[in-house]
């Protein structure tokens, strides 16, 4: 998977999102992924997590766990 189109940080926001839904099959909240790649506010995680999705990195999915959205990994190759 080629991420050359993330910053640093993009890049460990979703490295950390896709390792997240592997271990626990429900992607992470926005707390969590604040806490877990050191981030100031939880609106920092937003933000990083809204760019990835605008890059096409992650995909929005509706999810019935008691989350409003949940977080798809997309794929891409070069």
């Amino acid at each position: 998977m080629y991420t050359n189109n993330l910053s640093v940080r993009e890049q460990e926001v979703f490295r950390f999102i896709v390792e997240h839904i592997e271990s626990n099959n429900i992607s992470p909240s926005m707390r969590t992924i604040c806490k877990n790649v050191h981030l100031g506010s939880v609106s920092s995680a937003h933000r990083y997590v809204h760019s990835l999705i605008d890059k096409g990195w992650l995909k929005v999915t509706k999810n019935n766990v008691g989350q409003i959205f949940s977080y798809t990994p997309v794929l891409r190759m070069k």
